[in-house]
């Protein structure tokens, strides 16, 4: 981290806070309704933080669950049917997201040898919920330093692969 960040630290040394990487807590439930009583947020189903959507979700489902106690059901029933029905692929998508960013951090002893663009690609690319095409649209000189430090690495453990201009 010195060798990314040495330029910002103008030769002072990197300082470390003994923070300890801990086992996140991975909730996943089968139903998140029995009767009357709704699960919200992470109570019902949690996203690693790396990702940074545990408060988004938490509102997307109270957002929900107002929704569909303010349409037009014949009970409540069937009001909290629709609030489960209704989320449940978009809250397993931003899970697997978390779960792939999970994955890149416990393993990011792979990447410390990168040059850094290369290194900030995988990072920003890691959840895969930005693309290398979508990254390229939003910042195209970055994509090609990133395409470039990938290229040279490639050849560097000799690895063919066809790199073209941008």
């Amino acid at each position: 981290m010195a060798e990314i960040f040495g330029w910002f630290l103008d030769g002072h040394p990197l300082l470390i806070n003994r923070s300890m990487w801990r086992n996140f807590p991975m909730i996943r439930s089968k139903r998140w309704v029995k009767d009357n009583m709704v699960l919200l947020g992470d109570a019902k189903a949690t996203a690693h933080f790396s990702i940074g959507s545990g408060t988004k979700l938490a509102m997307e489902d109270a957002i929900a669950l107002a929704d569909a106690n303010a349409t037009t059901h014949p009970t409540v029933e069937a009001a909290l049917g629709q609030y489960e029905e209704g989320r449940r692929e978009e809250v397993e998508k931003t899970q697997h997201a978390a779960d792939v960013s999970l994955v890149w951090f416990e393993h990011v002893d792979r990447f410390w040898d990168f040059d850094p663009v290369q290194f900030a690609f995988g990072v920003m690319t890691r959840a895969k919920a930005i693309t290398y095409d979508n990254l390229t649209l939003r910042a195209a000189r970055f994509c090609q330093g990133g395409r470039q430090g990938i290229c040279q690495a490639s050849t560097r453990h000799g690895i063919r692969r066809r790199c073209r201009k941008a």
